[in-house]
């Protein structure tokens, strides 16, 4: 931008626990003026944490009455940013729009494209809004002063916590948003057993994944394909693909898998971890294996150590998972059969499922280099959003203001 004057910044939602909090707190700190605006009560516990900035406001108005609500606060505090994570969510989505017809300027947070060790920041939106992959074809991304990830230990307890209190947040001060539309079907204390769920399952299915794990390093090496399933809520199955739900695509790849596969060839289906506690595929992928004669050839787990694993993986088949990247830079062949960012040449194929099972297609490394680097540089920035989540908020505020 060019003008001098403070930067006008709305935050909507962010992700689980203080980062939005650390975020206002960087913004204001650079001279930005902040606006929230928060939709439930688990917004409010979060985003307020600091307080002090310009306004946080409620919204607790209905669904429908969101777009007029939005397009008056944008014109009116004379908002030039709305920064938010995910932009698929009812509420975000509408945003979205509007700001392109008021020429406000739309940035959108979500989980690094590259993992782990960077999460994403992108103008226009994410994923299959995002604007990179044309942008790169026309030759305007660079890959200059790459940053380094910013990796460390599993974030899974942290997220576990902070979904707890958020949503303990969302139930207490439920009266103050009684029209609030999330983005996770159930109430409550259904969010709070499926994160329970989620711990439980985590110890219950080590051992049986261990076990696993070591016929993929041993017998099964070079014999099997996988398929990272991905949230059943995400966004990459609901707005870009043509599945109905990840059990539908369950249903198409096994069934893709049985009538063109080599027989001796195996398939592992890797359940998703933040999806470990809301959703569970095993009866449906057990009725699969029976009704395609596929028992024993076909496998369901929750954990693999990927980095450890690909040297061993035939071929990965995706949604749109950023599984795919990492399954990419170890030149493993791999299938989109979402609206995937990652379908360019010599990199991800996309679509032609029945013929990748005995054709697939080499990886050009030089291609995906080239590929991850501008991305990284254009997209990502390092740390996690669970992790030093103050240091990364602090990286996430430098790099919006320098758009």
């Amino acid at each position: 931008m060019t003008s001098t004057a403070p930067r006008r910044i709305l935050l909507l939602q962010g992700p689980l626990g203080p980062f939005t909090a650390y975020l206002i707190a960087e913004l204001r700190k650079s001279g930005a003026e902040v606006f929230r605006i928060n939709l439930n009560g688990g917004d409010a516990l979060y985003g307020g944490f600091f307080g002090g900035y310009e306004v946080a406001l409620p919204f607790r108005e209905r669904p429908e009455d969101w777009s007029d609500f939005m397009a008056r606060f944008l014109e009116s505090n004379q908002i030039d940013t709305v920064v938010a994570y995910g932009d698929c969510r009812f509420y975000h989505r509408v945003a979205r729009e509007i700001c392109a017809v008021q020429d406000v300027r739309f940035f959108g947070l979500e989980e690094g494209y590259i993992r782990p060790g960077y999460v994403t920041l992108e103008e226009g939106g994410n994923n299959g809004n995002s604007r990179f992959p044309a942008r790169f074809s026309a030759g305007e991304t660079s890959a200059a002063n790459m940053p380094a990830p910013d990796a460390g230990p599993s974030t899974f307890w942290a997220q576990a916590g902070y979904a707890y209190r958020y949503y303990g947040g969302k139930f207490f001060r439920g009266d103050l948003f009684p029209h609030y539309l999330h983005h996770r079907p159930g109430p409550w204390p259904y969010e709070v057993y499926c994160w329970g769920m989620a711990a439980l399952r985590k110890q219950l299915y080590r051992q049986r994944d261990a076990r696993l794990e070591a016929r993929l390093h041993g017998d099964l090496s070079g014999r099997f394909f996988l398929v990272p399933l991905q949230v059943a809520i995400d966004a990459q199955v609901l707005y870009h693909s043509d599945f109905a739900s990840v059990g539908a695509f369950i249903e198409a790849v096994v069934a893709s898998f049985a009538r063109h596969a080599n027989g001796d060839d195996h398939l592992v289906l890797k359940h998703h971890p933040m999806d470990r506690g809301f959703s569970h595929y095993g009866r449906l992928i057990r009725q699969l294996a029976h009704a395609h004669g596929l028992v024993g050839r076909l496998h369901y787990c929750f954990d693999l150590d990927l980095d450890r694993l690909w040297p061993h993986v035939k071929g990965c088949v995706t949604i749109n998972s950023t599984v795919g990247f990492s399954a990419l830079k170890a030149g493993v062949p791999t299938v989109t059969l979402g609206r995937s960012m990652m379908a360019v040449p010599g990199m991800a194929q996309a679509g032609h499922l029945d013929a990748f099972w005995q054709v697939q297609p080499s990886v050009d490394s030089d291609a995906v280099q080239t590929f991850v680097s501008h991305l990284v540089v254009e997209t990502q920035v390092p740390g996690s959003f669970y992790r030093k989540d103050n240091v990364t908020a602090a990286r996430v505020a430098a790099k919006l203001l320098a758009f």
